[in-house]
């Protein structure tokens, strides 16, 4: 879906066998790390259902805010859908790309943490948890 100059849109989609693991959410952190340091980004938007609740909790966990319900012209595109569009941005401040030592700003987005790469955000037994840092 294109939403315009300056904008990304990201897009998940899951197995529901794999739900509730933070996959999405973790593939979502990746890509909007990866936003943050091209040029030219000045938002990223996340867009689903609103049937699809799951796919807004990982917007909320990752620092989007929820800013537009629309309703589809076309209407529901799949079974259970509503037709109703949830459109969530972030309008990421730029973080500078890691330098050959492997530093740079904080690791997941949305966080507020001084310590560079503290490593508070980069744990398999950490994901979605908040910054122990502040």
């Amino acid at each position: 879906m294109s939403i315009g100059p300056g904008g990304l849109d990201i897009g998940y989609w899951l197995h529901h066998a794999w739900m509730g693991k933070g996959l999405a959410t973790m593939a979502a952190a990746a890509l909007v790390e990866a936003g943050r340091r091209m040029s030219g980004v000045d938002r990223i938007e996340i867009h689903h259902d609103e049937a699809n609740p799951a796919s807004g909790a990982v917007a909320r966990r990752l620092g989007f805010t929820e800013v537009e319900r629309v309703q589809v012209s076309e209407g529901p595109t799949a079974p259970g859908e509503t037709g109703v569009d949830v459109i969530w941005r972030l309008q990421p401040a730029p973080r500078p790309a890691p330098d050959a030592a492997g530093e740079g700003g904080p690791v997941r987005p949305g966080c507020q943490c001084p310590e560079v790469h503290c490593g508070c955000h980069t744990s398999a037994e950490r994901p979605g948890r908040p910054c122990e840092h502040g």
